[in-house]
């Protein structure tokens, strides 16, 4: 029984034990859209009435109605942009009551759509193209390369950027030495002292000599801030554990006030295209793509990209506003390519205005992880690829030698964990890295998303061989996922968690504001923290035993091979849950029991929110010694 009041403005279906209630803030009677057009049910504030009552209220527009409970349950359901009859085919899947009433449940999405909450694919795409004001070409960027006890690697890369770029598309080469033997810091300045005569382009030595210049003229700058100074880039060589965030930080400080690409030390600077390019342009939460192979000889084309030059994709798109990038995208090449959007999530915070702060590239070769838990999360298309034969998924296991990334332009609010060549847009206030430990970036993105809340991270569709010298080994599938996560994953939750609670836009104020977070983490009591950590690890062992759930039940027909694997991996994710084990985070160096995991913790914490306070003059001083000479 169906019950129209539309003068009234309110609206009544109740499809067998689903009800509807609308009571809209103002008529909208809209004109009947093309039916090719696309919808989603916009992210909408919730404050719950009497009975089974809710008040929602559109984020992105105001727009407001009352609905049943039950009926916001079932529209959160269509987040995702769909025709109106494909999004009645899923609610039909998904909810078996409604599947006799398909006239209804189109008759409700219909009226969502003209109260303003079910929104449309094509409007948003005119508002996040729309023209903003003509954006100032950067200047060429800097690159830099952090290397760690890799000369053979570092000389091979110099040469690489030789052969495939032009010297006019950066401004100099600042290679950050980061190794920890006194052999391979001789030979990294050896090499480049020799390519500053052979190259054509601008090489510059950054050893231990001069990071301690940097540090102590930094010191003398600043010296109320020495300790925030020794934290972020200090060269303690008692520490455990690698250093990839204070090589980064180097790569900031070198950098201020310009685009910066930083270049993986073990890769070739060479573009080669993803296994089937296109031309699409997406903007979505999506994972990457992956293909997997015995060999490099079996990498599709074994032929670089139109353009072979890496770096130049990511300097025309660092720091430009979305409606810019998006222009320049669809209508490139004279041909005007489609533009998707995924869902209201992936828009959440996005405007024409959005800044790309960040670009990242895939990779042909080793995947930068000994662990193997990500091939289990690839999109349903990419899983079957990988499992349609027993070989194919035992190289993919055993092998490190995949291609990993995007077939078409892919922009979002979300942070691309691993990327062997990575933009920045130094320009604007960032972050500095947590200086020790592994994921660094993940927790560096998080930081950034907190500071610019509308940023935008994009994937570009080339990737860079990434070709190790040294032997690397798969773990073997017991040892696939990590049950305990590290300190930096923990960390970036903990932020992510907090990314809405401040209220300014100004990324300075932001700033102050993380760095409170990281002080107020720190002063927490023992036992409150210990609860926290607990809820945070059980948090991400939940999440991924769903999703390997939800993978398992998606898949039907994959071959069992592959179906006991996933079962033996949920075992380990279930029994990981339900059993109650001790705190345990499996990277902190040095810490025997939990009262040193702690303290190890909150000391981190304590030191790393000081030296957010303390960055934004860290930085600006940094830019004043480089101006005065640094580098020459």
């Amino acid at each position: 029984m169906i019950a129209n009041e539309l003068n009234g403005h309110q609206i009544v279906n109740n499809p067998t034990n689903y009800s509807w209630s609308f009571n809209l803030s103002s008529p909208q009677n809209k004109k009947q859209t093309e039916q090719s057009d696309k919808f989603a049910f916009d992210l909408c504030y919730e404050n719950p009435l009497s009975g089974d009552l809710v008040l929602v209220r559109s984020q992105r527009t105001g727009k407001q109605a009352i609905l049943k409970a039950d009926a916001l349950f079932v529209l959160k359901h269509c987040c995702e942009f769909r025709t109106i009859e494909s999004h009645i085919q899923q609610i039909s899947s998904k909810f078996a009551e409604l599947r006799s009433n398909p006239d209804e449940v189109r008759q409700v999405l219909l009226t969502t759509r003209d109260a303003g909450l079910l929104i449309s694919h094509q409007e948003i795409i005119n508002k996040l193209s729309a023209s903003t004001a003509e954006s100032s070409p950067e200047a060429v960027p800097i690159i830099c390369i952090p290397t760690c006890d890799r000369p053979d690697a570092l000389q091979r890369l110099l040469f690489s950027i030789q052969e495939n770029c032009t010297p006019n598309e950066f401004s100099h080469c600042i290679v950050i030495d980061d190794s920890r033997t006194e052999e391979s810091r001789s030979q990294n300045e050896a090499i480049v002292q020799k390519a500053q005569h052979t190259l054509s382009f601008r090489v510059i030595y950054f050893g231990l000599s001069q990071q301690k210049q940097l540090q102590s003229a930094l010191v003398a700058l600043l010296p109320e801030l020495s300790s925030e100074i020794n934290f972020l880039i200090g060269n303690d060589q008692s520490l455990a554990g690698v250093t990839h965030g204070r090589s980064r930080n180097f790569a900031l400080l070198l950098s201020v006030g310009q685009n910066v690409l930083l270049l993986d030390d073990d890769i070739l600077c060479q573009a080669i295209d993803p296994p089937t390019p296109d031309n699409s342009v997406e903007i979505s939460l999506s994972p990457r793509e992956a293909e997997f192979y015995g060999l490099k000889e079996d990498w599709p084309h074994q032929k670089p990209a139109t353009n072979s030059n890496p770096l130049t994709p990511h300097t025309q798109h660092l720091g430009m506003p979305l409606s810019t990038t998006l222009q320049k995208l669809t209508y490139r090449d004279k041909n005007k390519n489609q533009l998707k959007i995924e869902s209201t999530n992936a828009i959440e915070q996005l405007n024409a205005q959005s800044k790309i702060l960040i670009t990242a590239c895939g990779s042909y070769g080793d995947p930068g992880t000994s662990n193997r838990e990500w091939i289990y999360h690839l999109p349903e298309a990419t899983r079957k690829r990988l499992y349609e034969s027993e070989e194919k998924y035992h190289q993919a296991k055993t092998i490190r030698n995949n291609w990993l990334g995007r077939s078409g332009y892919h922009l979002t609010n979300s942070i691309t964990l691993i990327s062997q060549i990575t933009g920045l847009h130094n320009n604007t206030l960032l972050p500095p890295y947590f200086p020790l430990l592994r994921n660094e970036d993940y927790l560096f993105g998080e930081m950034t998303r907190f500071i610019h809340p509308d940023s935008l991270a994009l994937d570009l569709p080339y990737a860079v061989p990434h070709l190790p010298l040294e032997k690397r080994e798969c773990h073997p599938l017991e040892k696939q996922f990590l049950i305990n996560p590290g300190f930096l994953r923990i960390t970036g939750n903990f932020v992510a968690d907090k990314k809405d609670i401040a209220p300014s836009n100004e990324a300075s104020s932001r700033l102050k504001i993380l760095a409170y977070l990281f002080e107020n983490l720190a002063a927490t009591p023992n036992k409150l923290l210990r609860n926290a950590l607990k809820q945070q690890i059980m948090e991400i062992r939940t999440v991924r035993y769903n999703s390997l759930l939800q993978i398992l039940q998606e898949s039907p027909d994959a071959p069992d091979f592959w179906k006991e694997d996933i079962k033996q991996l949920t075992s380990i994710y279930q029994s990981a849950l339900t059993t109650e084990d001790e705190l345990s985070i499996f990277d902190i160096p040095g810490a025997s029991d939990e009262t040193e995991l702690l303290d190890y913790m909150t000391t981190s914490w304590r030191q790393f929110g000081k030296a957010l306070l303390a960055w934004p003059q860290i930085r600006e001083a940094g830019a004043t010694i480089i101006k005065k000479g640094l580098l020459k």
